[in-house]
């Protein structure tokens, strides 16, 4: 992306649509994205990602994911591809992928010190964020939802809170700490990204 005359930021648009399907153990989802530049700002990007989700065991996962993210010039994140191969083993079954809404948020607090839960909501759901920091911490959350724009959680009694609202489709979630490496919220599958930090993966059905 390039700038065609003195501007005080890009300015970008973009378009995103979201697939998924699932059958017995298998969940499948593909998502296709396009950002262009509007005003001063010029050029294109398209990218495709997708998801395969087997549930092997009751306790055991297995999680394909790959596709390209697209660049980002409002914060330096050049347009690259990425490919991971996630094995989730638990004690416990928790259903990541939920089948029914309404199971969805008592299925994902099992998980021991789970800092994000989902909660069901037309259209969609909305990820609950909880995080045990100093009260005076600066505690952020960003997600691809929101394009990775990170936003402060609020301190609500002993915790720091953030609530994002998400659409049906596959989404990547970090979190980080006084300005620290982004890592995964506890309770999400855990994927490392390709700038060396970590996001946890939120399937919404």
């Amino acid at each position: 992306f390039t700038l065609t005359r003195a501007a005080p930021s890009y300015a970008l648009r973009d378009a995103r649509i979201d697939v998924a399907w699932r059958v017995a153990r298998v969940q499948l989802t593909a998502s296709g994205s396009a950002r262009g530049g509007t005003g001063a700002t010029r050029g294109t990007a398209i990218g495709l990602s997708g998801t395969a989700t087997w549930q092997l065991r009751p306790s055991l996962q297995l999680i394909a994911l790959g596709g390209r993210q697209l660049a980002d010039p409002l914060r330096g994140v050049p347009q690259a591809d990425y490919a991971a191969l996630v094995a989730r083993w638990q004690r416990r079954r928790v259903a990541s992928l939920p089948s029914s809404r309404s199971q969805s948020l008592t299925e994902m607090r099992v998980v021991r010190d789970a800092e994000a839960t989902l909660e069901p909501r037309v259209g969609g759901a909305e990820l609950v964020v909880r995080i045990g920091a100093a009260a005076d911490a600066v505690v952020e959350i960003a997600s691809s939802a929101s394009e990775w724009t990170p936003v402060r959680a609020v301190r609500e009694g002993e915790q720091f809170v953030a609530r994002i609202v998400l659409a049906s489709g596959t989404h990547r979630v970090a979190l980080r700490v006084n300005g620290g490496s982004w890592r995964a919220p506890r309770g999400l599958v855990r994927v490392d990204d390709e700038f060396g930090g970590a996001a946890g993966i939120v399937v919404v059905p």
